[in-house]
This record gives structure tokens, C-alpha cells and sequence, in this order.
């Protein structure tokens, strides 16, 4: 239900007399307690009527299609997301054909994209365009974290990265656009948890591999004086050359043959 704050205000114009009947300001209640922040309606030209008499109403209702379609189906399979994640974290021990946790969340992700998507639709064929334009920065969202679970790779975390930018940047011009203010709709915690989440992660792998190059710099030394030695004896130095010639002789040295097997796991080695 709405409260009503403040009291009505009277003009004269035109020779009529015209009221205000409640307030430009309205809390939309959720419980008992009254919401301490007025909701701030968008201020939009309309064409109101000129015939005596008659009355104008406007339905605040949203429509049932949308409210299910943005507000309802894409958080419950955000719900089975986390669900079939943790559920197949723990069966894929003992099942190991058993679908992983990025295809669970991918397909639960997917599913809210394709809800979202046909919400805009709804809501710009009706014309709701304010309601479009939210599920159309919902279905962005949502499909970058479906594409990052599926796509697994170098490029998760940067994408990720661009999903809370993406989330942070449409939601601060939605609330530009109705609540006249960056913040006025509320600070999304989502987008600023995942853009905190990247560049922790981030972090914490640079600060990794300098502490790694700062371990192998030891024997990195080690291994260039005993090659320096070893260039320096005449007989270490044949054997190098002669090995060198071994090998590109029976093709070793090809571009093609050496392979990266270090991201595979160690029980699915051959």
C-alpha cells in the first residue's frame, strides 16, 4: 500500500479553483514500519484531458508477466544455482561424469537471461519502457555470468570484472534516470562485490608470482653459472653443440611439439 505524506495544496487558474490531492512524496511499504526515504516519483510529461468532468487514472501495478519475469524466475534459479553448485561439488567426488558447478550455475544464469530478455520484450510492447530498460540491464548481467561459466579460461576474471562494471554503471543510469541521482536507487552490492572479488583475486595472483620469481631467482643463478662453466670447457662445449645438432635433426625443435600440460589435473594425465 502507499502513504501519503504531507497535505493537499489549492490554486486558482483559469478562473477554477484546483486541488492536490495527496503528495509528491510516497513510501512504498514492504511491513508494518514506514520506509525512513521517500520514494521520489520521475518527473515525465504526460497529456492530461481537457473534456470537463473526466477522470484520469494511472495504474501503478506492474504487470504480472514482468513482475514473474524480472523479480521471481531469475532469482530462483539463482537459488538453483548455488544449490546445484554446492550439491555437485560434493557428488562429483565419489561421480566424476557427474556435471560440474560452472555448468549448473551457466545453465541457471542462462534460463534468467532468457526470463529478463522476455520481460523487456513484454514491457516494451506494452509500453513500459522504464521496466524494459531494467530487465534489458538484467539480462546483460545475467548473460556475461552465463558466458563466464561456460567459457572457462584466461579470460574469466577480466569478463567477470566487466560484469560488476557493467552491473555498477547500468543500474547508476537507471537511477539517473528516475530517481535524478547515481545513488538514488541504491548502491548495487552485487556489482561491487564481483569487481571486489576480481581484483582481490587479481591481487593475490600477482603477489604469487613475484614471490614465485623471487624463489626460482636462487637457482635461476645457480643454473647460469654451471652453464657458463660448462661453455667454458671444450669438451662440455662439442657435447652441448652435438646434442643441438641431434635434435633438430630428428625434429624436436619444432613449434608444434612442445605442449603446456601443467593445467590438466593430476587424474587425467596418461
Amino acid at each position: 500500500r502507499w502513504w501519503e505524506r504531507g497535505g493537499a495544496t489549492s490554486t486558482e487558474w483559469c478562473g477554477a479553483k484546483w486541488s492536490r490531492v495527496g503528495s509528491p512524496h510516497a513510501v512504498f511499504l514492504t511491513s508494518v514500519s514506514v520506509a525512513e526515504q521517500p520514494l521520489k516519483p520521475v518527473q515525465v510529461e504526460i497529456d492530461l484531458p481537457t473534456e470537463r468532468g473526466l477522470l484520469q487514472t494511472f495504474h501503478l501495478l506492474m504487470d504480472y508477466r514482468l513482475y514473474y519475469g524480472i523479480y521471481v524466475l531469475p532469482p530462483a534459479f539463482g537459488s538453483v544455482a548455488g544449490f546445484m553448485g554446492s550439491l555437485s561439488g560434493i557428488v562429483s567426488v565419489r561421480f566424476p561424469e557427474f556435471q560440474g558447478t560452472h555448468v549448473w550455475c551457466g545453465c541457471s544464469f542462462g534460463l534468467a537471461c532468457i526470463c529478463n530478455m522476455i520481460s523487456a520484450s513484454i514491457a516494451f510492447s506494452i509500453g513500459q519502457d522504464i521496466t524494459g530498460y531494467i530487465a534489458l540491464h538484467f539480462t546483460c548481467t545475467t548473460f556475461l555470468l552465463a558466458y563466464v561459466c561456460f567459457h572457462q579460461g584466461t579470460w574469466f576474471l577480466p569478463i567477470l570484472f566487466c560484469n560488476g562494471i557493467q552491473a555498477i554503471g547500468g543500474w547508476a543510469a537507471i537511477s539517473v534516470w528516475l530517481w535524478h541521482s547515481p545513488s538514488g536507487g541504491g548502491v548495487t552490492f552485487s556489482g561491487l562485490f564481483t569487481c571486489t572479488f576480481c581484483a582481490g583475486v587479481t591481487s593475490m595472483r600477482v603477489w604469487s608470482i613475484w614471490k614465485s620469481r623471487l624463489l626460482l631467482k636462487h637457482d635461476q643463478d645457480m643454473y647460469d653459472d654451471l652453464w657458463a662453466k660448462l661453455l667454458e670447457g671444450e669438451d662440455s662445449r662439442f657435447s652441448i653443440e652435438h646434442l643441438e645438432k641431434v635434435v633438430r635433426m630428428i625434429g624436436l625443435d619444432g613449434n608444434n611439439y612442445c605442449r603446456q600440460h601443467n593445467r590438466l589435473r593430476a587424474d587425467k594425465l596418461p
